[in-house]
């Protein structure tokens, strides 16, 4: 029995609409989170090899070593995630600068509109009499 197959064209193209899809998928995360987890794999991967390769007996060793082969790959590899992330948090600080700003606009305007009431006025004037 023969079974059809598709052009080698057609996979191939197949191939990359899965991978397009994959890669909104992971557009789609916030940039923070996608970095820490594969800052965290470049971490744990070495360890666990270290482990297993090595034993338990010198575990520190392997700790400190795993991070900083991850801390080494992650500079490397991961500048372009990195950069993301430094974008997302410069959107975040900026839209909150935003609200302050217009926070305090609100703030100067309330203050400019309030008029002191003559009693206050007056126990201010007695206040600096006594002093």
């Amino acid at each position: 029995m023969v079974i059809p197959r598709a052009p080698a064209g057609a996979a191939r193209a197949a191939a990359a609409q899965n991978r397009d899809r994959t890669l909104e998928a992971v557009k789609k995360l916030p940039a923070w989170l996608v970095y820490t987890v594969l800052r965290l794999l470049l971490i744990v991967v070495p360890l666990a090899i270290f482990l297993l390769l090595f034993g338990k007996e010198y575990w520190p060793v392997w700790v400190i070593a795993s991070v900083a082969i991850g801390f080494t790959l992650s500079y490397i590899f991961l500048a372009r995630f990195r950069h993301a992330m430094a974008e997302e948090l410069v959107a975040a600080r900026s839209r909150a600068k935003v609200a302050k700003g217009d926070d305090a606009d609100e703030d100067a305007e309330i203050e400019a509109s309030e008029v002191e009431s003559p009693e206050v006025e007056a126990s201010d004037r007695a206040d600096e009499d006594k002093a």
